[in-house]
């Protein structure tokens, strides 16, 4: 089948391999434009996002951060501490 170019070979880590650069989506208007006013107005009110960093050690530690650029976030509702 490789002979006849039906099945081709390639490095599974290709595939496996993250992009060089993790993409960040911003939005001006915090993306107000996609969703209804009033689901905006509910998550706007209720929402606590933060940011999470991994430390080295322990492992499995983190630190919980205002929000800012970051890989990992935490998002948790007001009045709804699990």
């Amino acid at each position: 089948m490789i002979v006849a170019n039906y099945v081709k070979l390639l490095p599974i880590s290709f595939f496996l391999e993250p992009p060089e650069k993790t993409p960040i989506l911003y939005s001006e208007n915090l993306f107000s434009d996609i969703l209804p006013e009033s689901i905006f107005e509910f998550f706007h009110e209720n929402l606590i996002i933060k940011s999470i960093r991994r430390l080295p050690e322990p492992p499995g530690a983190s630190q919980i951060r205002d929000l800012e650029p970051c890989r990992e976030i935490l998002i948790s509702f007001k009045d709804h501490l699990e």
